[in-house]
């Protein structure tokens, strides 16, 4: 099968479904197909469905698009570091920003493994937070969104807090999301 030949092939980022046993990592809201970014910074998934449509941004792990498409919306921008947070939903809006449309397909089908160790973790979890805040961030200046980030930091830290309370986190991780959020306020932006 070849999807690209059911749509417009020059303008589609096709994502597949990504099945990871033991966690509904992939699978977060049954009522959206594919990725999608909230207001407050929050990615929502369903890349384990067997709806398709559109969405905002498909995982990187398990998505198709021709060549020209990836370099006319100027591939993954670097300035996304650390831990695997929002760098595709940045690429989506790129792709859409050029005419693009972004579209989850169930058929090209993965099964995630994930490792115990290493990836993109980090030595110190809290440190996660610094990745989290800076991307998320860096994120909503990009793409217009500056109204939104008082939400964000709120956001950010009930994330740290969270984690805190489940004791993943140390106290620690709220210092890392305030320093994250700084970068990511600060960092130059790549159109």
């Amino acid at each position: 099968m070849n999807l690209f030949n059911d749509y417009e092939k020059d303008k589609f980022c096709i994502g597949g479904r990504i099945i990871e046993k033991n966690t509904t990592m992939f699978k977060e809201n049954n009522s959206i197909v594919g990725g999608w970014i909230t207001w407050y910074g929050k990615t929502l998934k369903n890349f384990d469905t067997v709806k398709s449509g559109e969405c905002e941004w498909a995982t990187g792990g398990n998505f198709g698009l021709t060549k020209d498409l990836f370099i006319e919306a100027g591939g993954f921008d670097p300035n996304f570091i650390g831990t695997a947070v929002l760098e595709d939903g940045d690429f989506g809006y790129a792709v859409k920003k050029i005419g693009g449309r972004v579209y989850y397909y169930p058929e090209p089908v993965i099964e995630h493994l994930r490792i115990p160790t290493g990836g993109v973790r980090q030595k110190n979890p809290a440190e996660g937070m610094f990745y989290r805040a800076h991307n998320t961030v860096y994120f909503f200046r990009k793409h217009g969104r500056r109204r939104f980030l008082f939400f964000v930091f709120v956001y950010l830290n009930g994330v740290a807090l969270k984690e805190w309370v489940k004791q993943k986190h140390g106290l620690s991780a709220f210092i890392w999301t305030w320093i994250g959020f700084y970068k990511g306020l600060i960092t130059k932006l790549n159109k």
